[in-house]
């Protein structure tokens, strides 16, 4: 008798991060991992669609700086819109992640476990536990496992191991978490469209990001933490601070 191959149905989300003087935020994009590569194959091509850039970064766009400079803000407008257009306006694809008001975490911040004191740490692992908590979660509804990509830093090595130790053993549908160079990686470059877009609505003279609308529809997932949702979060075992003995 021979046993049939199980296919596992997962949902990868790739997630970055935008700090402000507003807000902290850690958002990306949520999609069945084997369907990335059509995704990600349409962004390579507007990239090296005349003018040219290596990759994309939303800071550098709005900047007019790194493969940006000398750019004018007609030619910066068309690439970014042309960008946010190969992102697809179908089931399973949504925006996903966490963001919270500078000054309503900082005013909690000695009530929450050390580690996760850090707006990054903070944002990333709700961004996780949102993905699959309970009443609460949005994505990967039909998936089995639920995966992460974070763009590589130091502080994406720590979150894998803070993903490992802390997240994943209290969630068992959370698969792997990997962190991947973003200068060589769409949907990360992706990510950080959504992330900075995101941090835009709670600046106080927003900038305007050219071709936004064009996510209109996909750009409803992210949770956002106001105060009394906020302190529910960190009265949680994962984020609550330890009495001392």
């Amino acid at each position: 008798m021979h046993l049939e191959e199980r296919i596992v149905v997962a949902t990868r989300i790739y997630l970055d991060e935008s700090e402000g003087d507003a807000a902290y935020v850690a958002a990306g994009w949520a999609f069945p991992a084997n369907q990335w590569d059509e995704i990600s194959d349409r962004w390579q091509t507007v990239l090296e669609e005349k003018p040219k850039i290596p990759y994309f970064k939303l800071n550098h766009a709005m900047g007019l700086k790194g493969p940006f400079e000398g750019w004018s803000e007609c030619a910066r407008d068309a690439k970014i819109t042309a960008l946010a257009r190969t992102l697809p306006h179908q089931d399973g694809f949504y925006g996903h992640g966490c963001y919270v008001a500078r000054a309503d975490f900082d005013a909690v911040t000695q009530g929450i476990r050390r580690v996760y004191r850090a707006p990054y740490f903070f944002c990333m692992a709700v961004a996780m536990v949102y993905a699959v908590a309970g009443d609460v979660q949005i994505v990967g509804a039909n998936a089995e496992k639920i995966e992460f990509v974070l763009d590589r830093s130091r502080e994406a090595v720590h979150m894998r191991k803070l993903f490992y130790s802390d997240i994943k053993p209290r969630f068992p549908r959370l698969g792997e978490c990997l962190d991947l160079d973003d200068r060589e990686t769409p949907p990360l470059q992706a990510a950080d469209l959504c992330a900075g877009a995101i941090r835009q609505l709670y600046e106080p003279t927003p900038r305007v990001i050219p071709g936004i609308s064009a996510l209109n529809g996909i750009f409803c997932g992210p949770l956002e933490l106001k105060k009394k949702g906020l302190e529910d979060m960190i009265a949680t075992p994962l984020f609550k601070k330890k009495p001392i003995p």
